[in-house]
Formats: C-alpha cells, sequence, structure tokens
C-alpha cells in the first residue's frame, strides 16, 4: 500500500496523470460549450420559425377576410 502512495505522489506520475487528465476536461468543456451552442441556435431558429408561422396564419385570415369583403361588394352589384 505505500508503494501505491509514493508511486501517486512522485513528480513523474503527477505529471503524467496531468497530461491525460487535462485533454478529457478541456473536451468535456468544449462539448458542454457546443452542445449550449447548439441549443440556443435552435431555440433561436424554433423562435424565428414559430414567428413565421404566427404571420403566415395573420396572412391568411387577413386574406379570408378580404375574399368576404369582394364577395360582398360583388353581390351589392
Amino acid at each position: 500500500r505505500s508503494q501505491i502512495q509514493t508511486r501517486i505522489a512522485s513528480p513523474r506520475s503527477l505529471s503524467s496523470v496531468n497530461f491525460y487528465v487535462s485533454p478529457v476536461n478541456n473536451r468535456n468543456i468544449d462539448d458542454d460549450h457546443a452542445v449550449s451552442n447548439e441549443k440556443s441556435q435552435l431555440k433561436k431558429l424554433n423562435d424565428q420559425f414559430l414567428s413565421y408561422i404566427e404571420r403566415v396564419r395573420l396572412c391568411e385570415t387577413y386574406n379570408n377576410c378580404l375574399t368576404v369583403h369582394c364577395e360582398h361588394i360583388k353581390n351589392a352589384q
């Protein structure tokens, strides 16, 4: 058991542990940032799509009103 503790505490083993741990931590941070960025982009695109759908529905409603209005004018003549 003391050999294991000596091994862990030796400078050479610590530097090799730090070398291998560091890229994993950086990769996790980069992955987390990429996922967060992707979620943000998807939310923005979803909001834009919802806005577009609302405008299309508004235009359809307005178009139906104009169609009814035109029919009333034709029938009045």
